[in-house]
């Protein structure tokens, strides 16, 4: 069986990069998605924002958990795994991040999150 996300292939790992980090509230819809093996873990559902693959795409929220299936899963706040993530992409020769996010509210019924 194919994995649910195959490994970055090595000469588009090696490249020099950039990336974005986004959050809940930021979604791409990048058809590849790929997967890193590092020492703190495997980092998964990695996309690229354009063809070149030039720049990098993880969403925190939805790069470091998967389920049984292997399938990114929800992490809340709490349960990111930063470090993971900046390994990751100094591994995959990143060399500038943008990194979107927001810190929700204490009134979620006036304004959703997430």
């Amino acid at each position: 069986a194919m994995a649910v996300y195959p490994p970055i292939p090595e000469p588009i790992a090696k490249k020099v990069k950039y990336a974005v980090i986004g959050g809940s509230g930021v979604t791409v819809a990048g058809e590849e998605r790929f997967s890193l093996e590092t020492s703190l873990g495997k980092l998964i559902n990695i996309s690229f924002l354009d063809d070149a693959k030039n720049v990098v795409f993880v969403n925190r929220h939805l790069c470091t958990k998967a389920g049984d299936d292997g399938q990114a899963t929800y992490a809340p706040p709490h349960e990111v795994d930063f470090h993971l993530i900046i390994l990751g992409l100094k591994t995959l020769n990143v060399k500038g991040i943008v990194a979107i996010g927001s810190t929700g509210t204490l009134q979620p019924e006036k304004a959703p999150v997430g």
